[in-house]
């Protein structure tokens, strides 16, 4: 009789811990819930806090706080991304219209009877520029965006760095002459790394392009082999630079927009020389700026 006693004073003692706890774990979640409906009604970066130590609730809670604080990176990202999609269409805005309002004027003088057949023609070669200036912006454009869309095609494979380069070099030959630009040139031929052709040639047009563009008076592009890197330099005297900057998309100098520039060229070299597993870094000391290319060479013996 004793022991039954025992027992029910056990059982009744054992249930009445078990009704505080419920009450306490109950009150915590009304807690928890009213915390997490004030985090979501409010930009807060606030964490949901415990008021009673059991271990399910507290691993609850840490699961909710994890939950809040990727929600907040996806908002910032998604805030980030409307950012710069409102800044692409204001700079896509600015750049076209500048052209056109130009063409529009030039058109309007055309259509003048006092002009005479000289200016007239004069005027056409001037609209032609634009028009040619229009679709290279243009051109930009759509190849930024399918970059960055992942629908670029990339196929990899052994490059000679070499023939490549020299090819797209060739392209320039004119407008170093032109704005006689001095080019310091030290090449090592026969140099092989897995990449996409087009890519490459791409990025190589892009950094040579951007050269010409500063007007600088001389230039120097060199490689180099460190370990099991194939290394490219490209240096040239510059001003207006601000580094933090160039691979921004429609950032332009001074000097690169009198060159009609889009200011995507260094932005689409970053994102292509990402995708064909190189790395690209910029220097800039007293006027002077380096772009740095880095590839793994390739070793095999063709």
């Amino acid at each position: 009789m004793l022991i039954l006693y025992i027992m029910i004073v056990l059982l009744s003692i054992l249930l009445l811990f078990l009704g505080i706890h419920l009450l306490f774990l109950k009150k915590e979640i009304r807690h928890i819930n009213l915390q997490f409906l004030k985090i979501m009604k409010q930009s807060t970066n606030a964490h949901i806090t415990k008021e009673y130590i059991d271990k399910d609730t507290i691993q609850l809670i840490q699961t909710i706080n994890q939950f809040i604080d990727q929600t907040r990176q996806i908002e910032m990202k998604s805030k980030e991304s409307n950012e710069v999609l409102k800044s692409t269409i204001l700079n896509m805005s600015h750049d076209l219209r500048t052209p056109l309002t130009s063409i529009q004027g030039y058109l309007q003088l055309i259509n003048m009877e006092e002009i005479d057949a000289y200016k007239r023609k004069e005027y056409i070669k001037i609209i032609e520029a634009r028009i040619d200036s229009l679709k290279n912006m243009m051109e930009s454009f759509f190849e930024l965006a399918k970059v960055e869309s992942n629908t670029f095609p990339i196929e990899l494979k052994v490059v000679n760095t070499y023939d490549l380069f020299v090819d797209t070099l060739g392209m320039y030959y004119d407008l170093f002459q032109e704005k006689q630009i001095t080019l310091d040139l030290d090449l090592i031929e026969n140099i092989f790394i897995i990449a996409d052709e087009k890519a490459l040639k791409r990025i190589f047009d892009n950094l040579i392009s951007n050269i010409v563009k500063h007007g600088c008076q001389k230039a120097s592009i060199k490689n180099e082999v460190k370990e099991d890197e194939l290394i490219y330099v490209f240096k040239n005297n510059t001003y207006d630079i601000n580094v933090g900057k160039l691979f921004d998309k429609f950032y332009t100098t001074s000097n690169s927009r009198t060159e009609k520039s889009s200011g995507l060229g260094l932005t689409i070299t970053k994102e292509l020389v990402f995708k064909i597993n190189g790395e690209i870094e910029v220097k800039y000391h007293k006027n002077e700026i380096n772009f740095i290319l880095k590839f793994n060479l390739y070793k095999n013996k063709l």
